[in-house]
């Protein structure tokens, strides 16, 4: 306790210093604990923030019922993705009768599923470096029932062109793909009857020649013997009931022979 007086009353004249005893009796159990009491310095055992004991549970989930014997089922809701069937209204009936253009279409497709493809060209369509041959694409309902499907006029949905040279190798003619929204009407063919579904030109454009396509058909290819295949794809409308026609028919092979500029 002496030593403890003379540590203290240089720095702090007035600190009364108290017995042992007291001390003791008022917790101080060392030295060290008594000279940071006394100076002010933080307690060494800080009161500790008392925590609710009691945590109150989740409320349970409300329990489904099961339905009760010899209670009808409700029906299911539709989603929102749910769409109905485009009704028979809402397809175009189309076509002419076959037996007046039969003479005219040429390079007819396989038949599939009652649909076939041929095509109309010029009597003597020139196959030359810079020039081009406008082609119609027809298809007819070769079957006993009516054929319904999707159509775009668009040169860029569902159609290509190839051109196989007489080694085997394909070269297929480029077309430009619009950013436009593309449309696809319902169209209706009755039996015995042909559409015009895509008008459109091939053209030979000479090798690196800039510019646009447009609708065209456009090829860069030497001079040479070749074979021509027009393909034609329509896919089922979204909305659309399964039995709609989809697929896609290639048209048998137009001999091509293409000279120079």
């Amino acid at each position: 306790r002496l030593r403890l007086k003379l540590f203290v009353r240089p720095m702090l004249p007035d600190v009364r210093v108290p017995w042992t005893g007291a001390l003791l009796r008022n917790g101080y159990w060392s030295q060290d604990q008594t000279l940071r009491d006394l100076i002010g310095g933080p307690p060494t055992n800080p009161p500790k923030l008392e925590t609710p004991s009691v945590v109150p549970a989740p409320k349970p989930a409300p329990r489904e019922e099961s339905p009760k014997a010899g209670t009808p089922a409700e029906p299911a809701r539709p989603t929102a993705d749910a769409k109905e069937p485009l009704p028979k209204q809402s397809y175009a009936q189309v076509g002419v009768p076959t037996a007046t253009l039969a003479a005219t279409l040429t390079n007819w497709s396989a038949e599939l599923n009652g649909l076939r493809l041929g095509l109309r060209l010029p009597e003597t369509p020139e196959w030359r470096i810079g020039g081009q041959v406008g082609v119609e694409l027809w298809v007819s309902n070769m079957g006993a029932k009516e054929v319904k499907f999707g159509h775009s006029g668009r040169t860029d949905a569902g159609l290509s062109v190839i051109a196989r040279d007489n080694g085997g190798k394909d070269y297929r003619a480029e077309i430009t793909q619009y950013d436009g929204v593309l449309y696809y009407f319902p169209w209706l063919l009755p039996p015995s009857h042909s559409v015009k579904v895509i008008e459109f030109n091939v053209r030979f454009d000479p090798p690196r020649k800039p510019g646009e396509h447009g609708r065209d058909a456009v090829f860069q290819l030497p001079p040479g013997d070749y074979k021509l295949h027009f393909v034609w794809t329509t896919p089922r409308l979204p909305n659309a009931p399964t039995t709609d026609w989809e697929g896609k028919l290639r048209s048998g092979g137009v001999e091509m022979k293409l000279l120079p500029e």
